[in-house]
């Protein structure tokens, strides 16, 4: 024991010794070291270098002596003069003895706290070779470096060439082998942080840790760095690498990656950020087995070729907002990268989705732009695949869909948007749908009850027997669709259909009614589809809009680019046929212009009253008119999208005839009745009673005329309407707001027939009609004596008599023999029977004359004092004058 401690105590005190005596020796030799190192640092870096604090240390790195430098910076080698290291804190370990020989031969260098950016241009060259040396130069401070420490020290790596950047962060790395040999192998354990990996375009995951331990064979002549048994974890994801880099001017990489087990959800984060994104609403999971192979030159624009095949079983793919599961997903796929473009091999792919199955195989290429050429057959609940792929443009979708197709063209993603334009893909095969429902977002129109084939054929759709029901009203196709897809999975693209449509019966009122909407507030919400163009050949049993109805409706209805066309239409209403022109665009936000050229053949006009609600008047109703009507509609109108006719825009002209018409209890009529009762001067010859008898009921045999309809007023011209009570003239303007301006004229002997005597009634050809105004609204007429139009239609006469005049004339004098105007002379018969006559006096009042004139023989005249018996009113001057 005793001398054993004495050993001890010996060596205790030779290390103490030891100790001390390089304490002194480094306190000697600091200076000139700290100087030395300076100024060769000054004279042999080739950039410009700057050095904070430099001292000379032991205790920390013993048994080696070191330069201990704080804020060291060296700037890169490239006219940009950009940072290439900077250093908080830099040890630069040398033996004891090299203080003795003048010559410092660092063999070890720990850097903490840096940065360093190395960087490679397109042509090759890089910006870290800042160290001149100096063969004729024997002490020199020269590296023999067998061990490199790094911690905190973040390290970006740009190759502009291959278009690779790479910047990670060294929590903790060491690196041992003897770097400044031509050829060493090299031992590393490197722990950090993958920050950022761009390769070409495509940026992969960042903030992702990692390990490794590796074994490299470097051969610093060739460029060359062969890797054996290399084991990297990013995370959760270990690979086993084995291979060789060439990083000569001619780089090239020859590299083989296997990972076995790693976890999808992982291996998915570690996606390209365009894949990633694609993805961001799934949740993986599942073990991969993966082989990856990069092999080839990587200079310049060239990319090495890479191989992966994968191979999963039990995998699962989770829609987080909605919780759609795709179950059992399993796979055999191999995904490589050529000079061009890459490619996704499915050799197998199947998968479940709720009661479901989908399975795949087939090729994609080109992944941030997808070309897909694959082969499908699935049967899918189409409620759970529109939950799996938030199919938002969709509120309802149900039903089941079995399909076997295949599927082709490319699959790019939406400008600005990292949904998918599904617009290029072409398909070709069936599916078959069963039990479908659909409504589209913000629609209250639901399909429901859907069945049917479809055939795919490139870009197109063909349907065959495809029917169901929406909001009621059921309808069968055939034709084709065109652009589906694209329509359905984006906001912008355009449906297209030319079909051929079987309708029982449409109901239209709930087709445009909102959800909102009630029959008793009439809120409709008409619009046309911006995304829809079609052409539709139509027959319809039965359509009804509120009270309207039409059978037997045929017609092709044409819409594009936003205007709608039916041409031709027709259909039969109101015990009639209607055939028409429609056209209807939208004019502005709310608002459609319409032109309608329509006939209407034998309708009976009381139903059509009764269907079109009256028209919204009043005034004349259904249960007042009677008749069939005839006519040609020229129309001109615009239309709010609640379906309502701006009435100051409509322009119209109907050619109208009506057979067999009735107007009966109209109150208009029994109003004009009343008038003539208050009438001082046509009251005492009339039988009122009996004359609003005959205005109750006015039946005629045939009205025609030709209404036009402009500026909300409705302008009826003079017509004659020979009644089985009476004959009447009419015409007239009604404004949309109910005011009137009538002139209505009665014959004499219809009105004057309080005279209850047995002789007939003829007119004496001076003043044959009463004419009445009606003026005012609707509601309150006012009525008068039209007297203007009484004296033109008093002129009218004359005008005739004069011709008839010059008739005689030119007939028996041979006078007006070179005027055109004149006409043939017309003999009139001496009228037989009562004589009624209207003369207007000086003040514009009507006087009333009535006489009888008993039967004569023709060939003999009979007095004129017998003629004209004596007249209980005031006599007229010309008929004085007569006398």
């Amino acid at each position: 024991m005793r001398i054993l401690k004495r050993i001890l105590i010996v060596i205790g005190s030779f290390f103490l010794l030891l100790f001390l005596s390089a304490f002194i020796i480094l306190k000697y030799y600091e200076e000139d070291v700290v100087n030395y190192t300076v100024d060769k640092a000054k004279s042999q870096f080739t950039t410009k270098v700057e050095l904070g604090k430099v001292e000379l240390v032991f205790w920390k790195t013993f048994p080696h002596a070191s330069l201990h430098v704080t804020d060291l910076y060296i700037e890169e080698t490239f006219p940009t003069m950009d940072t290439l290291i900077y250093a908080k804190s830099v040890f630069l370990e040398f033996s004891l003895m090299d203080l003795f020989r003048g010559k410092y031969d660092i063999r070890s260098i720990s850097v903490d706290n840096a940065l360093c950016q190395f960087v490679q241009n397109k042509s090759g060259e890089d910006n870290w070779h800042f160290w001149m040396t100096d063969a004729s130069d024997t002490s020199q401070l020269s590296m023999n470096l067998q061990k490199v420490k790094i911690e905190r020290t973040r390290v970006i790596y740009e190759d502009r060439r291959s278009e690779l950047y790479l910047d990670l962060t060294s929590e903790k790395s060491t690196g041992r082998g003897n770097f400044t040999g031509k050829q060493f192998d090299l031992n590393l354990d490197l722990a950090g942080k993958l920050n950022r990996l761009i390769s070409g375009k495509e940026r992969y995951a960042v903030d992702k840790n990692f390990r490794s331990e590796a074994n490299i064979s470097a051969d610093t002549d060739k460029n060359i760095y062969r890797f054996n048994k290399c084991e990297i974890r990013v995370e959760k994801l270990p690979f086993m690498i084995n291979g060789f880099v060439d990083a000569s001017e001619k780089s090239s990489l020859h590299l083989k990656i296997n990972g076995q087990g790693l976890d999808l959800s992982k291996l998915v984060e570690s996606l390209t950020e365009n894949q990633r994104a694609s993805l961001k609403d799934y949740a993986p999971s599942g073990d991969i087995n993966l082989d990856i192979s990069i092999i080839g030159d990587s200079y310049g624009n060239k990319k090495p070729l890479v191989e992966v095949h994968g191979v999963m079983r039990d995998g699962r793919l989770k829609h987080r907002p909605s919780g759609t599961v795709l179950d059992n997903l399993s796979w055999d796929i191999r995904y490589s990268t050529g000079k061009k473009s890459d490619q996704l091999r499915v050799n197998q792919m199947a998968c479940t989705l709720e009661s479901g199955f989908m399975k795949v195989d087939g090729t994609v290429d080109e992944l941030s732009a997808p070309v897909l050429n694959l082969n499908v057959e699935s049967q899918i609940d189409l409620n759970a695949l529109k939950k799996f792929f938030a199919l938002d443009t969709l509120e309802i979708c149900q039903g089941n869909i079995f399909a076997k197709a295949r599927i082709s063209g490319a699959l790019k993603y939406a400008e600005g948007d990292s949904s998918y334009d599904w617009h290029s893909l072409l398909t070709s095969g069936s599916a078959q749908l069963e039990g479908g429902l659909l409504r589209l977002k913000n629609s209250n129109r639901e399909f429901n009850g859907l069945t049917g084939e479809i055939l795919f054929d490139k870009k197109d759709v063909s349907i065959q027997h495809f029917g169901g029901k929406v909001n009621g009203s059921d309808f069968k196709i055939d034709g084709t669709l065109k652009n589906l897809i694209p329509f359905l999975s984006s906001t912008t693209d355009h449906l297209q259909l030319d079909a051929r449509m079987y309708c029982t019966l449409i109901d239209f009122t709930n087709l445009v009614e909102t959800e909102s909407s009630t029959s008793n507030n009439n809120a409709y919400k008409f619009e046309l589809p911006e995304r829809i163009e079609f052409r539709l050949q139509t027959e319809i049993g039965k359509f009804v809009f509120r009270k309207f109805e039409a059978k037997e409706m045929k017609g092709v209805v044409f819409l594009n680019n936003g205007k709608l066309t039916i041409d031709p239409v027709s259909f039969n209403t109101s015990d009639g046929k209607f055939k028409a022109q429609i056209m209807m665009e939208r004019s502005s936000e709310d608002l459609y212009r319409m032109n309608c050229l329509a006939s209407l053949d034998a309708i009976n006009i009381q139903t059509l009253f009764t269907e079109f609600e009256n028209f919204g008047q009043t005034f004349i109703q259904d249960k007042h008119i009677k008749g069939t009507a005839t006519a040609t509609v020229q129309l001109r109108t615009s239309i709010t999208t609640s379906l309502e006719v701006l009435s100051d825009k409509v322009e119209s002209i109907i050619d109208i005839s009506i057979l067999n018409g009735e107007l009966n209890n109209v109150e208009t009529l029994q109003d004009i009745a009343g008038y003539i009762k208050s009438n001082n001067w046509v009251a005492p010859f009339v039988n009122e009673d009996k004359f609003a008898e005959k205005m109750k009921n006015i039946s005629f045999s045939k009205l025609e005329n030709v209404i036009e309809i402009k500026n909300r007023l409705v302008t009826i011209p003079l017509m004659d309407i020979r009644s089985s009570a009476m004959d009447i003239s009419a015409r007239g303007t009604h404004t949309f707001d109910n005011g009137i301006d009538y002139a209505i004229g009665f014959n004499l002997r219809d009105v004057l027939v309080k005279k209850e005597r047995e002789w007939k009634e003829a007119d004496d050809g001076l003043g044959k009609r009463l004419y009445l105004s009606m003026k005012g609204t609707t509601d309150k007429p006012v009525f008068g004596m039209d007297k203007e139009l009484a004296k033109s239609v008093r002129q009218d006469e004359m005008q005739e008599e004069k011709q008839n005049v010059k008739a005689l004339l030119k007939q028996e004098l041979g006078l007006f023999k070179k005027s055109s105007s004149v006409g043939t002379y017309k003999e009139e018969k001496p009228p037989q029977g009562a004589v009624t006559t209207m003369q207007w006096d000086d003040d514009g009042d009507p006087q009333i004359i009535m006489a009888s004139e008993k039967s004569q023989p023709a060939d003999k005249e009979a007095p004129v004092e017998n003629a004209i018996p004596e007249p209980k009113k005031k006599v007229p001057k010309w008929l004085k004058e007569k006398q």
